[in-house]
């Protein structure tokens, strides 16, 4: 399948020549919900405002092989930001129609798909409300229904969840993407969370440094980083100079236990529930790292135990350009990757 949307070569730079995008390239399955995730700061948002057309920027956009240097109004993107921004002098169905007004559709068809959308995202019995009368989570129901009754060619969302509490944030989450899926909507949804990130996307992108540093499934980037800075952020393991070792290829054992495996000291910091499974949270000072690894049946530890994490040569995924190098050629790699 060809790629619905094609960014090459995208850079963004301000007066005081602060690079914000550098170079970044990025490409989509039509119907494909893609997550950026990357730390506060890299560039995240700022690539939506130029993909909505909002910031100019050099380098290449390309939808559906149409290049959308230089347009605006024609490009059928739609931005959905953290806040609703719902009107609050109009109703729910009002602001829901708004889009189709602004297309001249006639007024009994856009009700009625403004009804339809309200609908699929279980709002219909709140059209005559105002936004006040709503709560958090409803008016991001409301303003996903705004979003997509105009039927847009791409849907980019900017952290729509961050302004709500944990559990909100679970419930509706699942709500949209089900109405993704079920629209077969082209989204790119960004966020900073990582486990966000994971949920929503069917391909996730990890970007820093104004870059897009990674694209792949989940679970594969989890264990294949492909350089330090994927591995830091997103993976759960050991980061070594070299590659990386995921966390499920790390034992514990007591300290000073013989074992022909490599070996590396380490102590118990902290620990802590999750979904009811203790977990060790190990500080690696040789390293200079604090991994969470959950506990076993073998072994009990306790807050302030010294401790050794072993391992072998064949648990160490090594970083592209080592992998290269290891390997004498290009290595293989499994997923995208952006250097």
């Amino acid at each position: 399948m060809e790629n619905y949307i094609e960014l090459k070569n995208i850079t963004k730079h301000y007066n005081d020549q602060r690079i914000i995008l550098d170079d970044l390239s990025l490409s989509m399955k039509k119907g494909e919900i893609l997550s950026v995730v990357g730390p506060s700061g890299c560039g995240k948002t700022t690539l939506l405002r130029c993909m909505a057309g909002l910031e100019g920027h050099e380098g290449i956009m390309r939808m559906n092989g149409t290049d959308l240097s230089g347009r605006t109004d024609s490009r059928g993107i739609v931005l959905m930001f953290q806040d609703s921004l719902l009107f609050p002098h109009m109703t729910v169905l009002e602001n829901v129609t708004y889009g189709l007004k602004m297309k001249k559709i006639v007024k009994r068809e856009r009700i009625q798909s403004a009804r339809e959308m309200l609908a699929k995202v279980d709002m219909s019995d709140h059209e005559k409300k105002f936004p006040y009368e709503l709560s958090g989570g409803q008016q991001q129901r409301v303003a996903l229904a705004r979003a997509l009754v105009t039927k847009p060619d791409l849907l980019l969302l900017d952290e729509p969840f961050s302004n709500l509490d944990q559990s909100l944030r679970y419930e509706l989450r699942q709500y949209v993407r089900d109405v993704l899926v079920e629209e077969e909507v082209t989204a790119l949804f960004i966020t900073h969370d990582k486990e966000e990130a994971s949920f929503m996307g069917d391909r996730l992108a990890v970007m820093g440094k104004g870059r897009i540093q990674q694209v792949g499934h989940p679970e594969v980037l989890s264990i294949q980083p492909c350089n330090p800075f994927v591995a830091r952020f997103f993976s759960e393991g050991l980061v070594l100079e070299e590659g990386f070792i995921p966390t499920q290829k790390l034992t514990l054992i007591p300290s000073g236990s013989p074992s022909k495996d490599i070996q590396m000291e380490g102590e118990v910091v902290n620990e802590s529930l999750e979904y009811g499974k203790k977990i060790y949270h190990i500080r690696v000072p040789h390293l200079a790292q604090t991994i969470t690894i959950p506990s076993s049946e073998e072994h009990n530890f306790t807050k302030g135990t010294s401790i050794t994490l072993k391992y072998t040569e064949n648990n160490i995924h090594y970083f592209d350009e080592v992998r290269k190098i290891k390997k004498g050629g290009d290595g293989e790699n499994e997923i995208v990757a952006y250097s």
